[in-house]
């Protein structure tokens, strides 16, 4: 039994939830209708969650929500620090490998790559820290979208992004990641180039980073994806072990 009231509160809580339930825009009305309140009640409680980019309003008035909550968890322990407890872990796998591996976060519409290990191989790939990553044309930006709910995918992702990932395939895609826990893909510009991710995950399963290796195949030093890909979700389980 709840020991006391803040309507405004909790009609703001009841929008959003409401809005993350959602796999489309809603508009005032649908909202209202949808709370079992009306327009007059909800329309400044909505306005100011807009305001303050909660949720977000597109060219036919409809809202959907944005990825401001989830960015908000990224900024709290142990989500701040999952750089110094991902380092580690990733160094080793970078000498054992000898293949650069990368760790990047949801940003806005885009991924962010926050942390690298260098490979010591004689063929290595880097990865620039600070790089923007489309969330639909890498494998990090996949696992990371693979994370959120599908009410999402349209507000963590850009309209301007030119994917050939779009509506059911990517939809398609992101289930496949889900039930086989990592992603792979083969450059479309160089020969030889392949990207692998996997998720880092929290103890209740929700996915905060993606961490991924680009790496060139050798004539000399021949490996594939699948032996790498062992590396690669044990270096996650040890950087999930540190969360």
């Amino acid at each position: 039994m709840r020991s006391s009231s803040v309507p405004a509160l909790e009609r703001g809580l009841n929008v959003v939830e409401l809005l993350a339930q959602s796999s489309e825009a809603m508009t005032l009305t649908q909202i209202a209708h949808g709370l079992g309140r009306k327009v007059t009640e909800i329309q400044r409680t909505v306005i100011y969650l807009y305001e303050r980019d909660y949720i977000l309003r597109d060219s036919l008035g409809g809202y959907r929500i944005s990825s401001r909550l989830f960015e908000l968890a990224n900024q709290h322990p142990p989500f701040r620090n999952l750089l110094a407890r991902a380092m580690p872990a990733m160094e080793d796998f970078a000498e054992r490998t000898g293949e650069s591996v990368h760790v990047s976060i949801l940003s806005g519409d885009h991924g962010l790559v926050i942390g690298e290990a260098v490979g010591s191989g004689i063929v290595r790939i880097s990865v620039r820290v600070g790089l923007h990553l489309s969330l639909t044309d890498t494998v990090s930006g996949r696992i990371l979208l693979s994370g959120i709910s599908a009410s999402l995918h349209k507000a963590a992702h850009s309209s301007r992004d030119r994917s050939e990932f779009k509506g059911k395939k990517l939809n398609d895609r992101l289930r496949v990641i889900q039930r086989l826990g990592y992603d792979e893909s083969v450059s479309s510009e160089l020969d030889g180039v392949f990207d692998l991710g996997v998720p880092i995950k929290t103890p209740t399963e929700n996915i905060i980073a993606a961490l991924a290796s680009t790496w060139l195949q050798s004539r000399r030093i021949k490996k594939t994806n699948k032996i790498l890909l062992e590396s690669l979700k044990k270096c996650a389980m040890k950087i999930q072990e540190e969360l």
